[in-house]
């Protein structure tokens, strides 16, 4: 299998704007706003990533997506990246989980939702 993957966007988080936003009111109604207008809360980081997976011999296309994913609202985050590093982790679990499934292993493990 030969796997193509584009990370197209990374966005750090904004923490201690997070963390404000989170309970000062004029913040939460401008970060719910936000969230409306865009889909993404704001202060809070995101990723996004393509994906194309085709058999190495053929080349023929066995798999292709793309998928965005933004950050959680929190008072307290350990770095600006850990959104994005929650992220990640979680496309490597999915990977890990559908390959195995590809497979058709029985102890396949999905993926940890958050």
């Amino acid at each position: 299998m030969l796997f193509q993957v584009a990370i197209t966007r990374l966005e750090e988080s904004w923490e201690t704007l997070d963390a404000v936003s989170n309970i000062l009111p004029p913040m939460i109604v401008l970060s719910a706003a936000k969230k409306y207008t865009t889909g993404k809360p704001a202060f809070v980081g995101e990723a996004a990533i393509e994906i194309k997976l085709t058999d190495a011999l053929t080349r023929e296309l066995l798999f292709a997506g793309v998928d965005r994913r933004v950050g959680g609202k929190t008072l307290s985050k350990p770095d600006s990246w850990d959104d994005v590093n929650a992220i990640m982790l979680h496309w490597s679990q999915k990977a890990r989980f559908s390959l195995c499934q590809f497979r058709e292993e029985s102890d396949c493990v999905p993926p940890e939702d958050k």
